[in-house]
C-alpha cells in the first residue's frame, strides 16, 4: 500500500460514510429560520449555526474525492492524485452522499464543529484559504440539509 499514498484518507472517507449512515436523525434548518437568521443586519457574524449529526469532513492532501467517486462509477475526468481535496459527507435522507469541498470549507466546516459562531468561522476559513467562498459552502450545507438549526445567541445585558 505505500505505493497508494492516498488510500488511508480514502478509508478515512469510507469511515465517514459508515458514521454518516447511522448517525442520528435530524430535520434540517427551515427556510424560513435561514430568512430570518440572514436579516439579522450587523449582527450575521454573531449567528450560531449547528450541523446536522452525519456532518463530516475529509480534508486531504489528495485528490479524496475525485479517487473515491471514481471507484464508485463515477465519470472522472483524468485524477491528478496529489491535488488536495476535501470531502463534505453528510447524510440525506437515506443517501451519504460525499461532496467535493471548495477551499476553505473544511476549515470553515470544522471550526462550525467546534462551536465558532458564523463570523468567526469565516474568519478562520479566509486565514487559511483567502479564497473562501461563504456563499458556496453555506449552499452546500444548505442545499443537501448539513444544516439543523441558525440562531442568534441572546444578548446578556451587563
Amino acid at each position: 500500500a505505500g505505493a497508494l499514498p492516498y488510500l488511508a484518507d480514502v478509508a478515512r472517507l469510507e469511515a465517514a460514510r459508515v458514521r454518516a449512515y447511522h448517525a442520528a436523525d435530524a430535520d434540517p434548518v427551515a427556510s424560513a429560520a435561514v430568512a430570518l437568521a440572514l436579516g439579522s443586519g450587523d449582527r450575521i457574524g454573531e449567528l450560531c449555526l449547528a450541523l446536522h449529526p452525519s456532518v463530516a469532513v475529509v480534508d486531504s492532501a489528495h485528490a479524496v474525492v475525485s479517487i473515491w467517486s471514481a471507484h464508485q462509477g463515477d465519470a472522472v475526468d483524468t485524477i491528478d492524485a496529489d491535488r488536495a481535496e476535501a470531502a463534505l459527507v453528510l447524510r440525506s435522507g437515506l443517501d451519504v452522499l460525499v461532496i467535493a469541498l471548495p477551499a476553505g470549507g473544511a476549515a470553515f466546516v470544522g471550526a462550525v464543529q467546534r462551536g465558532n459562531s458564523l463570523g468567526n468561522a469565516a474568519a478562520l476559513a479566509t486565514a487559511a484559504w483567502p479564497a473562501f467562498d461563504l456563499s458556496s459552502t453555506l449552499g452546500l450545507l444548505l442545499a443537501h440539509g448539513g444544516l439543523t438549526s441558525i440562531h442568534l445567541p441572546r444578548r446578556h445585558d451587563s
